[in-house]
């Protein structure tokens, strides 16, 4: 069963910090990539492209959409077929992580990164993470399933030249605002945000529910953040007014935080001493 946890960076906002309108526009939370082999610790080890501190996204996702009162929750997840294009084992004589040029019938080129095998339709990776808070209400949007094109973002494929259908249905739902959260913040999650504000939405990414993969790429897709107005800004700054919680609610999530905190000591504890391990399986080489 699913659960909410707290994680010990989370702060609770604090109501009376912005005026709320009477009626407000229609917010909806974008949860991008909280799968698997992005986010997961699994039992044979972390997914193929975790990123650090991971967990942590998930735990403070679940923590925004208890403390926050969305319209409408989103979940995006990477569905690639097994012959998809961002495989470097789909490219002959290929490394992992090499920018290659992808030529299309058209005349047309896109620049791919290609990643590890991930989030492989209906294997394990592409699964969303246990932690994460999921409802029969929530929207799914798969992407990447065109096996000849990436798809970093939940509204548009790399090269856009197709799109899903959530444009579509955060219009038909009357929603203005959207907050993007999840993996990774330096490539889809960015995406999403970008995206979304060229949609005409007002878009937000809430930094400290996402987690990038590298700061080089990171800087980059900044400069693509601001050049189309997508505001960054962290969980105790969302202009909304937080669901009130009572005493006892709050000594639950202290108490919570304080066996996260202990169980990330014994992963940091338990990676320590795998290191030193391969480490001295080395030497004895």
């Amino acid at each position: 069963s699913r659960q909410t946890i707290t994680c010990s960076s989370w702060k609770t906002p604090v109501a009376g910090g912005q005026p709320r309108e009477k009626r407000t526009p229609k917010r909806a939370l974008i949860i991008v990539d909280l799968q698997n082999d992005f986010a997961a610790w699994g039992d044979s080890g972390n997914g193929t492209m975790s990123a650090p501190g991971r967990m942590e996204a998930v735990h403070n996702t679940n923590q925004l959409r208890e403390a926050f009162e969305f319209d409408v929750v989103v979940l995006t997840r990477d569905w690639h077929p097994p012959d998809h294009c961002s495989f470097w084992s789909n490219h002959e004589g290929a490394e992992v992580l090499e920018l290659k040029t992808l030529k299309y019938a058209d005349g047309t080129e896109l620049d791919q990164v290609l990643w590890p095998v991930h989030c492989v339709q209906g294997e394990w990776g592409s699964q969303f993470c246990d932690e994460l808070v999921v409802l029969e209400s929530d929207i799914i949007i798969n992407k990447g399933m065109n096996v000849d094109v990436d798809s970093y973002s939940g509204f548009f494929d790399n090269g856009r030249r197709a799109q899903t259908t959530l444009q579509r249905q955060l219009k038909e739902m009357g929603v203005s605002e959207v907050y993007c959260v999840g993996i990774a913040l330096d490539y889809c999650v960015g995406s999403t945000a970008v995206d979304a504000a060229q949609c005409g939405f007002t878009s937000y990414i809430v930094e400290d529910c996402s987690k990038l993969i590298a700061e080089e790429s990171w800087k980059v897709m900044q400069g693509r953040l601001a050049e189309n107005g997508v505001q960054v800004i962290n969980s105790s700054q969302v202009p909304m007014e937080p669901k009130e919680t009572s005493e006892l609610e709050e000594a639950m999530r202290t108490e919570i935080a304080g066996l996260l905190q202990r169980v990330r000591e014994l992963e940091q504890d338990v990676s320590e001493r795998e290191e030193r391990e391969r480490e001295r399986e080395e030497r004895e080489r």
